[in-house]
């Protein structure tokens, strides 16, 4: 709304053609859940990946890892990359985040080189696979999240990491525990409360649901629509798992052996890829079907218990 209001006086712009979003409450908060994908055309690319290529020298041998890769994410969208192992799908992650740099080709992210600097949260930040690996055991929750909370003060870091861990889910008062504390789940919350914690344009997942049961992935999943509604970031999905992609993705981008064979929009994929590997693939991950948009609750005492909602067919 604030977006659409002119900032002098006269007419208001009309909305852009298309049906328009439906909305839900949220805890008493109206949040705006796609029933679709976000046209990408009129969304600014935040990021943008040309002709990428990336050589290791191993033992005197060269091994291309990936090459001729290019693909565009916009504000609001996810982009699944999907193959087998070796595929080249992390290589890809950790060039968007900054991690590694291309032998060829460019990354940009909201126009620029993703290069880390010292003292400057990046804007890009990972969600990895593991949980209990990717927090510091040492330090609380809450310090760990408050990292990249630079030239804040104290009391202003404190509040903002509590709003961060009520946003996941999380009660506040828990910010003072360690890691050990937590169950895989929660955290997972706490993974991406810290990774929210840099305000970035883009979230790379790495496998974020495939370390957790099936009852907490569906919590995780429910969480990061939300909260990709609600903030808006980009997202780059890494994932083996196609009800996952058709829950989150927009587009998907199949790797083999470091080459794009299918980059399609999600409907597309799953109506039917025109390559014959990704359609391989789709055959080989017959599960059951968790469908975008869709918010009905999960069946079972257990499941109920423990989500807010669920997004699995019955």
């Amino acid at each position: 709304v604030c977006a659409a209001m002119p900032t002098r006086r006269g007419h208001l712009p009309r909305r852009a053609s298309g049906p328009p979003p439906s909305w839900r409450p949220l805890r008493g908060l109206p949040l705006c859940v796609r029933s679709g994908p976000m046209s990408s055309a009129h969304a600014p690319a935040v990021l943008s990946v040309t002709q990428v290529g990336r050589v290791f020298h191993r033992s005197g041998a060269a091994h291309r890892a990936l090459q001729g890769v290019t693909c565009v994410v916009a504000r609001g969208q996810t982009l699944a990359v999907v193959g087998e192992s070796g595929a080249g799908k992390s290589t890809l992650g950790r060039l968007i985040a900054g991690l590694d740099q291309p032998t060829e080709g460019t990354v940009l992210v909201d126009g620029r080189p993703p290069v880390p600097h010292g003292g400057v949260a990046s804007p890009v930040q990972m969600v990895f696979q593991s949980p209990f690996e990717s927090l510091n055991p040492y330090v609380s929750v809450g310090w760990t999240i408050a990292e990249p909370m630079h030239g804040l003060s104290r009391t202003e870091r404190r509040s903002r990491v509590a709003d961060l861990l009520t946003r996941v889910g999380m009660n506040p008062a828990r910010a003072d525990r360690r890691p050990r504390a937590f169950s895989g789940g929660q955290l997972q919350r706490i993974g991406l409360a810290r990774a929210l914690a840099a305000q970035p344009k883009l979230l790379v997942c790495d496998e974020p649901t495939s370390a957790l049961d099936v009852s907490v992935q569906a919590q995780i999943v429910n969480l990061l629509l939300d909260l990709q509604a609600s903030i808006g970031f980009a997202c780059v999905l890494v994932t083996h798992d196609l009800s996952l992609v058709r829950v989150l993705a927009n587009d998907v981008l199949v790797l083999r052996d470091g080459h794009v064979v299918e980059h399609s929009s999600a409907e597309e994929f799953f109506a039917g890829p025109s390559n014959e590997y990704a359609r391989g693939l789709l055959e080989s991950n017959r599960i059951q079907s968790l469908v975008r948009g869709t918010r009905k609750p999960m069946t079972g005492d257990v499941l109920e218990a423990g989500m807010r909602k669920g997004k699995v067919n019955e």
